[in-house]
């Protein structure tokens, strides 16, 4: 599926979870790197719980501002004709500082502006909330802000590296001009090409693409045809200044645009032997390392913000309909902002700034919270200790073994040194069998 943005990895909102100024008159970086790319660990050789101290915590800022709405897309947005930039920078800001005393004991690692589009506020607004935060925090090591073509130049890549990005996140889709007016983008294939060559100008090593495989255009391509297509995106993805790769499966979401097409008999996605041929294409010819079931890089160029997510580590979320994880020894609770933009920005711009009544609260308990980390760990091809993160919790890892023993004797996952296992690729591409593995042992279930 699609990656929702609003603060973790696609499966954690939607699977188990919910079943989860000038620029700064061009000063100095606020969070200025202190190399030119910023590496997470070479993590083979190592689990994944063990990347990451438990006392690290990342931000994520969702921005549901859209020039216009994806024809595939069913994520929390906004189309406004003018875009209250300054309110809700402001909002982000307020919020930020009433939250953040709750995650004061930890160490930021990383920082994320997702969306919606991101890059719909100015560079100074974005500027302004990097400030905030870089006012109580130490400099975390990767930076990401998602990006769409269509609003690079050379000079507002500039101005990213001055603020402190060390990451962008292209939202390419496609580099088919004909797919993306398809998908309802407003790039075409010159722009993305572009996009791309500005921020590798500016001096960005840490470039990250994602695309779409499955689509077909109505009454004017083949299966055969798409699956061309999709062979020269990945041709093009591999040979570009990209470093780290998402692609995703197009999925019609009730309701949007394309899934209404297909409602009315004209058919939108390729077959399903089709669309197993293009995920079989995509290591074969981006010659790229996978290391999760949408994700590829190159060097070691792993997302850490993802990586974080998916092993676990707390994570604040500010903006209108972003989540959040606070998981200690004593408390596990996931949380979702309002979807309400103007209620999110009216309340935390009051006179008095509060909280906005949340979308959601949920207390979890260790055994929930090990299921999913657990079935989080499974989505990647690093290894983990199924025993190491239920101590992490302080939760009883027997009532899973079973199911984790089902999956090794099915070739979905295989054991390492120390008690560790790790995913097989066969366990990639049947990760809903896996999951459903782990969970049938939650006590909770």
């Amino acid at each position: 599926a699609v990656a929702p943005r609003c603060g973790a990895p696609d499966f954690i909102h939607y699977s188990l979870f919910t079943l989860h100024a000038s620029l700064f008159a061009l000063r100095s970086s606020l969070f200025a790197p202190d190399v030119t790319t910023m590496k997470i660990p070479n993590l083979p050789g190592q689990t994944l719980e063990s990347a990451f101290d438990r006392s690290d915590f990342g931000i994520y800022i969702h921005v549901p501002f859209c020039m216009r709405r994806c024809r595939y897309c069913a994520f929390v947005s906004s189309t406004p004709r003018s875009i209250p930039e300054q309110a809700y920078a402001q909002a982000v800001m307020n919020e930020f500082d009433l939250r953040y005393p709750n995650y004061a004991d930890l160490n930021l690692k990383t920082l994320y502006f997702g969306g919606g589009t991101p890059t719909m506020l100015s560079d100074a607004a974005i500027g302004k909330i990097v400030e905030t935060i870089a006012n109580r925090c130490d400099t975390p090591d990767e930076i990401t802000l998602e990006a769409n073509p269509e609003h690079i130049t050379q000079q507002r890549c500039e101005n990213w590296r001055s603020i402190g990005f060390t990451r962008i996140s292209l939202g390419i889709q496609s580099f088919d001009t004909q797919m993306l007016q398809f998908l309802g983008r407003r790039h075409d294939r010159a722009q993305a090409l572009a996009a791309i060559d500005h921020l590798h100008t500016a001096g960005f090593e840490e470039i990250s693409i994602d695309l779409i495989y499955g689509g077909l255009i109505p009454d004017d391509r083949s299966d055969a045809q798409a699956l061309a297509s999709w062979r020269h995106d990945l041709e093009t993805a591999g040979s570009c200044a990209a470093a780290h790769v998402s692609c995703y499966e197009l999925t019609l979401e009730p309701h949007t645009p394309l899934w209404t097409r297909q409602k009315r008999g004209q058919k939108v996605l390729c077959d399903e032997s089709t669309i197993a041929e293009m995920m079989t294409m995509i290591p074969q010819i981006l010659c790229m390392t996978r290391y999760e079931i949408s994700n590829y890089s190159r060097d070691d160029y792993y997302s850490a913000h993802n990586l974080s997510c998916w092993a676990g580590l707390s994570y604040l979320g500010l903006g209108a309909a972003a989540h959040s994880l606070f998981a200690s020894q004593k408390r596990f609770m996931r949380k979702a902002n309002t979807a309400n933009i103007k209620d999110y920005v009216s309340s935390l711009n009051a006179a008095h700034p509060t909280l906005p009544d949340p979308e959601f609260t949920e207390d979890l308990s260790p055994q929930t919270h090990l299921a999913e980390r657990l079935m989080c760990a499974a989505r990647t091809r690093i290894p983990f200790n199924p025993c190491a993160i239920a101590s992490q919790i302080g939760a009883d890892i027997s009532p899973y073994l079973d199911g984790l023993e089902k999956a090794m004797a099915s070739g979905l996952i295989e054991r390492q040194r120390n008690g560790a296992m790790r995913t097989t690729e066969r366990g990639i591409l049947l990760n809903n069998r896996l999951d459903a593995l782990i969970f049938e042992g939650c006590p909770d279930n």
